[in-house]
C-alpha cells in the first residue's frame, strides 16, 4: 500500500477546518432576532451536511486510489459498500467504517425521532431512536433476526374467558390500515388471556417477546413466552411502570411508557431443554397478582402487535401480517453470521466463480441446521442437502457450468417440506420435492468446499445476498431474477 497521497491529507484537513469554522460560527453568534438565529443555524447545518457528503465522497475515491497496483476485487467491493457520507451518522455517533450498505429492497418500520413508528424507504439506512424520548440510541436497525409470529396482530382467545367487543383505541404511530384489539374478561372466574403462536422447538435458545397494551380498567398483565406456565415470562404493572415478578429463566425485562397511555412490555430469556408449550400467553391480572378472577364484562385491555424473536433482546417492530411487502421489511442483504431464517426462508444470491477446478466443486454452502445439515450448490449446478459425512438428500443436477461468468440463483425451502430453486434469470428451475425431515437453521453462508475434507477453498465471491424470512413459490423466485 502506498503512502497517503498529499491530496488525501488535504481533503481530511479541509473537512476538519470547515466543520470547526461552522461550529464556531454558531457558538459565537450574538444579536439579531430568534428567527434570524434559527435561519443561520439551519443554514450552517445544511452547509455542514453538504460539505460532509461532498468531501467524504471525494475521500472515498482517493482512498480507492491509494495502492501500487489495481485494487483486488474483494477490497474494492468492501470499499464501495462503506457509507462515508451523511450527517445522520454523526448524529448517532457511528463511525463510517461501521456502516455497510444493506441495499434493502423494501420499506421498513422503526421507532423514529418523534417517538412514533416511521416507515423507512427502500435502500435507506434505518437508524434507531428511543420510542419515549426520541433521542438517537447510537446504532442502526438492520436486524439479523425476524418476527417468528406469522400474523403479529392476530390474537387467539377462548371466548368463554374473554370477549372482543371492538372499539379499541388507536395505537400511536401504528401501521396504516391496522387496528388494536379490545380484550375484556368475562364474568367466568378463570384465567383470562390472549395468545400467539410460538413454535415448540426453540430448546436451548435465546428468545424474546414484546407486545403493546393500553389499560382499559386493568393495569396488570403477565407474559409467558414459552407456554401457559413457561419459564420465560414476567408480570408488568402499567400504573407503577414496574416489573413485579419474573419467571426463573428470564434474563431481561422492560416496560416502556408510550404516548396516549400505551405501554410496550418486553421480556427475554433462555428456554431450557424441553421447552413448555407452543404459544405465547398474555394473562390479564386483577391488580393483586391474580390471574384467575371474575371480570365485570366491561373492563379490559387494548392489545397491538406482538413480536417473537430468537435472540436475547427485542428489536424494532417487524410487521408480519399477511403481506409479501411487509414480510420483506427485515430482509438481510449482507453476508454475515447470525441469520435466523428458521423453518422457512428464501435466498437470492448473485455470485461469480473462478475458472479452473472441477465442475463438481462446491460454490456456496448454507448451514448448519439442527442436525448439522447443509445446503450445497456446486459449479455444475447441483443442489443438495448434505450431512457432515457427505450423505446426499434431494440431489438435483442442472448440468450448468458456472465459471467464470456471473450467476444468479435463488432457493426457497420449508423445514421438512418442499424446496424450489431457479438459476440464471429463471431460465432453469426445479422443485426437488420434500426435504425428508431435514432442517436448515442457516447460521452462516460460505464459499468453497468447507463441508468436505478440502477446507478453506475459496473459489469465487458473492456479490449480493437477499434474504426473506418466508418461503416463496417458484414463480416469485423467478420474478426476483
Amino acid at each position: 500500500m502506498a503512502e497517503l497521497d498529499p491530496a488525501l491529507q488535504d481533503e481530511i484537513s479541509n473537512l476538519q477546518t470547515r466543520h470547526t469554522a461552522l461550529v464556531d460560527a454558531v457558538r459565537n453568534y450574538s444579536g439579531g432576532s430568534i428567527a434570524q438565529a434559527t435561519n443561520d443555524l439551519l443554514a450552517a447545518q445544511a452547509q455542514t451536511e453538504s460539505t460532509i457528503d461532498e468531501r467524504e465522497t471525494a475521500l472515498l475515491g482517493l482512498i480507492q486510489q491509494q495502492t501500487d497496483k489495481p485494487v483486488p476485487s474483494l477490497m474494492l467491493d468492501f470499499l464501495e459498500r462503506i457509507y462515508m457520507r451523511g450527517a445522520r451518522r454523526l448524529e448517532h455517533g457511528i463511525d463510517p467504517y461501521s456502516i455497510l450498505s444493506v441495499n434493502r429492497g423494501s420499506t421498513k418500520w422503526v421507532w423514529g425521532s418523534q417517538g412514533k413508528l416511521e416507515e423507512i424507504p427502500a435502500d435507506t439506512i434505518a437508524y434507531e431512536y428511543s420510542p419515549t424520548t426520541g433521542e438517537p440510541l447510537g446504532h442502526l436497525n438492520e436486524p439479523v433476526s425476524t418476527n417468528e409470529i406469522p400474523e403479529c396482530n392476530n390474537w387467539g382467545v377462548n371466548t368463554n374467558e374473554v370477549d372482543r367487543p371492538g372499539g379499541a383505541d388507536a395505537f400511536p404511530g401504528g401501521k396504516s390500515g391496522t387496528t388494536a384489539d379490545r380484550i375484556v374478561p368475562t364474568s367466568v372466574s378463570d384465567n383470562h388471556f390472549v395468545r400467539q403462536p410460538n413454535n415448540p422447538d426453540n430448546t436451548d435458545a435465546d428468545i424474546s417477546y414484546y407486545f403493546h397494551f393500553k389499560p382499559q380498567g386493568y393495569e396488570q398483565v403477565q407474559i409467558r413466552v414459552n407456554g401457559f406456565g413457561g419459564s420465560v415470562g414476567a408480570t408488568f404493572h402499567a400504573g407503577s411502570e414496574t416489573v413485579t415478578w419474573m419467571a426463573p429463566d428470564t434474563t431481561y425485562v422492560r416496560i416502556v411508557p408510550l404516548p396516549d397511555g400505551w405501554y410496550r412490555c418486553e421480556v427475554a430469556g433462555t428456554v431450557v431443554t424441553g421447552g413448555n408449550g407452543s404459544f405465547v400467553h398474555i394473562f390479564i391480572m386483577d391488580g393483586n397478582d391474580n390471574k384467575s378472577f371474575a371480570g365485570d364484562g366491561t373492563s379490559g385491555i387494548d392489545v397491538y402487535w406482538g413480536q417473537l424473536e430468537i435472540r436475547n433482546a427485542p428489536t424494532s417492530p417487524i410487521w408480519t401480517n399477511g403481506s409479501t411487502e411487509t414480510r420483506q421489511s427485515d430482509n438481510i442483504q449482507v453476508v454475515a453470521d447470525g441469520w435466523q431464517n428458521r423453518r422457512q426462508a428464501s435466498l437470492h444470491v448473485e455470485m461469480s466463480v473462478k475458472e479452473g477446478g472441477e465442475k463438481e466443486d462446491n460454490v456456496a454452502t448454507l448451514g448448519a441446521g439442527r442436525g448439522n445439515e447443509r445446503m450445497v450448490l456446486s459449479k455444475e449446478g447441483q443442489m443438495y442437502v448434505t450431512t457432515p459425512e457427505g450423505s446426499n438428500f434431494n440431489g438435483n443436477s442442472y448440468d450448468l457450468n458456472f465459471h467464470p461468468e456471473f450467476t444468479r440463483y435463488a432457493v426457497s425451502y420449508e423445514e421438512a417440506g418442499s424446496m424450489h430453486m431457479t438459476i440464471d434469470n429463471g431460465a432453469n428451475s426445479r422443485s426437488p420435492g420434500a426435504m425428508n425431515g431435514k432442517h436448515l437453521d442457516v447460521t452462516r453462508m460460505t464459499l468453497g468446499t468447507q463441508h468436505t475434507s478440502a477446507t478453506d477453498v475459496i473459489n469465487g465471491y458473492i456479490r449480493r445476498v437477499h434474504y426473506y424470512p418466508f418461503m416463496m413459490d417458484l414463480a416469485d423466485l423467478e420474478a426476483l431474477q
